[in-house]
């Protein structure tokens, strides 16, 4: 019911749905966290409005700047983000088992809709990388302005990170939503070895 509520963003399922919830403290904890337990039917309102976009398979890997609390578990949101950065390839094993490899390496983790694998191409760290591909993570994944992992690495020109997410099927001609290509990309900041592995995997010069 509280997914059919988020996908039809219907008012009055709403108010039903909140008034449901106030009269059940174990459940309003669960979904919330145990702060929200003596809530008020306003300040329950308000936490479920600000999931109304969540309808999605990653729902509790979401995070609403803000709102951190609403996430039941913050692997996703809080130590995964930062083991992809400094490339902690422990602390990043750990993420994965805890939260699920297959989910947690292709889950969106803020507000940008990062992807593991964006996280750590930009910030250098091939090692991360490398663990979240065999983890199964998507190198085709799109953030939310379209930029796959693979152009991320095209465009910061990080050669390692491209030949890891090229042998693992990552598309050379995925473009952003401004129609922008990994190839495009990186002849605009002239890295002949970014260049060089888009080519080889057919990267079209055209697009």
């Amino acid at each position: 019911r509280f997914l059919d509520v988020l996908r039809n963003h219907h008012e009055f399922q709403l108010q039903s749905f909140i008034q449901d919830l106030l009269s059940c403290p174990g459940l309003v904890s669960l979904l919330f966290g145990k702060g929200a337990v003596d809530a008020t039917y306003e300040a329950i309102k308000d936490r479920v409005k600000v999931v109304m976009g969540w309808a999605h398979p990653s729902l509790r890997s979401v995070y609403v700047e803000g709102h951190p609390d609403i996430v039941p578990d913050r692997t996703l949101v809080q130590e995964l983000p930062l083991a992809c950065s400094q490339g902690d390839v422990e602390a990043l094993r750990a993420c994965l088992l805890r939260a699920g490899p297959a989910e947690a390496a292709s889950a969106p983790i803020d507000e940008k809709g990062n992807r593991p694998l964006h996280l750590a191409v930009r910030w250098r760290q091939p090692a991360a990388v490398s663990m979240l591909l065999a983890a199964r993570g998507d190198p085709n994944l799109k953030e939310n302005t379209g930029a796959s992992p693979v152009f991320m690495a095209a465009q910061d020109n990080s050669a390692e990170a491209l030949a890891l997410l090229l042998a693992a099927r990552g598309d050379p001609n995925l473009q952003q939503h401004v129609g922008a290509s990994p190839v495009y990309v990186a002849a605009a900041v002239n890295s002949a070895e970014a260049l060089t592995p888009l080519f080889a995997a057919r990267g079209d010069p055209n697009l």
